[in-house]
Order: C-alpha cells, then sequence, then structure tokens
C-alpha cells in the first residue's frame, strides 16, 4: 500500500497575476459538512527554479452540513513544501495569512488538513468527536491516526485493515482509498 496515487490532478496558478484570482486548494467534508479552502497568492518569479510568494491568503467556506468548520492557524513547510490547514469545527472562521515563502515551481505544492478534535477535554466527555472514534453501543475505539500516515507506516494499516475489517473490500488497491485516506492533502501542479 503506498499514499501515492494517480489520478486527478488539480493546477495551482502562481503566475504574475495570481493576486487577481482567489483559488480553489482544498475541498473535504468533516462531521457530514461540506467545506473548500480557497487561498489567494502574491508571487513574484526568482529565476526558472523559483517561486517568492510575498503573501499567500486563505479563506474557509463551509457549504452543506450542520458544523460549521473554522480554518484555525496556516503554517508551511519548505522542506516538504506543502502548506499545513490547522482546521477546528464549532469554532469561528478566520481568514488566515502567510507570508515570505519560497517554493520550486518544478515540484507539486500540497495542502494537508490538520483536524483539531470538537470541544475542550472537559466538554468532551459528553461529546463524541466521530472524525476521532468510532463508537457502536458500549464499544468504543479510537481511529486510525490518518493525518500521519506516510509511506513507511501505511503498511501496517493495510495488515490491520486486512485482519480486522470484518468484509472484503473490492481490491485491495481500494484500501488506500479507505475513510481519511484521500480527504486529507491536495496536491496541486503549479502553473506559471
Amino acid at each position: 500500500m503506498s499514499l501515492e496515487h494517480k489520478g486527478i490532478e488539480g493546477l495551482i496558478y502562481l503566475g504574475s497575476k495570481a493576486e487577481d484570482y482567489e483559488q480553489l486548494v482544498y475541498a473535504s467534508s468533516l462531521y457530514g459538512t461540506f467545506f473548500t479552502v480557497y487561498g489567494t497568492f502574491v508571487v513574484e518569479q526568482k529565476g526558472a527554479n523559483k517561486i517568492h510568494i510575498k503573501s499567500a491568503t486563505f479563506r474557509l467556506k463551509n457549504y452543506k452540513g450542520i458544523l460549521d468548520l473554522g480554518l484555525r492557524k496556516v503554517t508551511f513547510d519548505s522542506d516538504l513544501q506543502e502548506f499545513k490547514l490547522k482546521i477546528k469545527a464549532l469554532k469561528k472562521n478566520k481568514e488566515k495569512s502567510i507570508s515570505c515563502i519560497d517554493i520550486d515551481p518544478t515540484r507539486q505544492l500540497k495542502f494537508i488538513r490538520k483536524l483539531d478534535q470538537i470541544g475542550t477535554k472537559k466538554s468532551r466527555k459528553y461529546l463524541h468527536d466521530d472524525e476521532f472514534y468510532y463508537r457502536d453501543g458500549n464499544f468504543k475505539m479510537k481511529r486510525p491516526p490518518y493525518d500521519l500516515l506516510n509511506n513507511t507506516n501505511c503498511d501496517a494499516i493495510q495488515r490491520c485493515i486486512e485482519t480486522k475489517v470484518p468484509f472484503e473490500l473490492d481490491s485491495i488497491e481500494k484500501a488506500d482509498l479507505a475513510p481519511g485516506g484521500r480527504c486529507m492533502m491536495s496536491e496541486l501542479k503549479i502553473l506559471t
């Protein structure tokens, strides 16, 4: 099993007029709420293999669903060339900006969602967070940490799924499409 997959590829425009566009960088569904994250980028070219992002401003938009989600924080990992989008349910949505980032336009630009649990530790005693736990009557189990999956540890998750899941998958290729496996990241080619 691998987290690398072939399929739909998205594009992000980081050319001279990028700031004129609010671009879709991430879409998913959590707690039954469909939401998207848009970004506006102010950039300058720094040669063939470098783009300087002067500023990137992100906005989360909630669509269908009963819980509002809020964008809490945005960070950037330059080694992995990925934005980390910290999201939490039942929190006021805030516009978040980040600045002074250099990227390599020949590499993919990734957007990874990091979800915080609902509420406080005290309030969670009376609230079931179904993005973090399974529940059926008296049975309660923590969900696998899909946010921490990588190509070195996902084989252990696959073995667990193969031995513990009480139904058969159509094919082992579909195992890596398990809940959270595809919805935690978007990976976009850079268009200049």
